[in-house]
């Protein structure tokens, strides 16, 4: 099950960021379907910002648009392009300067082509706290209930550790950014400035 970003923002930071992403899943065997190879190229582009409310409460809405392009072997062809469209809407309620507590729903659609909404809908939703260490450290856990096409939903802790352990680094754990699909695991973000990561 993948899950979408839920780390907690810093509760003073308003604006819009903008993710995007590519990865490579090189060919691997298929098996028992009669053999067979298949690679993937997956594309991400994620929008989203944090809005402040009032001084205790924010909302982070998400959308996230993701291209699975599949190559698979003559022998073998089950789709080609899968799209995925995802609404995240994170809502951050600080409970004073070292917890915060958030949660909020997931949608998301997937299919091939014009396939039907109702065939490819998924939803759930996620909650969590965090606690502020420090300027540098935060520490925290979410659990995400996300439903599944034809199988039970998926419960996923989701810890959460967000170190600024040196200059100009940050090590993060739980949901990464990076590439197509999200997912959970650990991350070293490189601050070349302000704006750009």
């Amino acid at each position: 099950v993948d899950v979408e970003a839920v780390e907690p923002e810093q509760t003073d930071k308003v604006g819009g960021t903008v993710h995007v992403g590519y990865d490579h899943m090189f060919q691997t065997d298929v098996k028992n379907v009669g053999g067979g190879d298949v690679s993937r190229d997956a594309f991400q582009a994620q929008l989203g910002g944090r809005f402040g409310i009032d001084q205790q409460l924010g909302f982070s809405p998400r959308f996230i648009y993701e291209l699975n392009h599949y190559d698979f072997s003559d022998s073998i062809n089950f789709w080609e392009n899968i799209h995925q469209y995802t609404l995240v809407g994170i809502f951050d309620w600080k409970l004073d300067d070292h917890w915060t507590l958030l949660g909020g729903p997931v949608f998301r659609f997937a299919g091939e082509g014009s396939a039907a909404f109702d065939n490819g809908f998924t939803g759930g939703g996620l909650l969590g706290a965090n606690y502020k260490a420090s300027e540098d450290l935060s520490l925290g856990l979410a659990i995400g209930v996300i439903s599944q096409l034809q199988d039970d939903p998926g419960i996923i802790p989701i810890p959460m550790v967000n170190w600024h352990f040196a200059e100009p680094f940050t090590l993060k754990v739980g949901i990464d950014n990076l590439g197509g699909p999200t997912g959970l695991g650990p991350e070293l973000i490189w601050h070349l400035s302000k704006e750009l990561d």
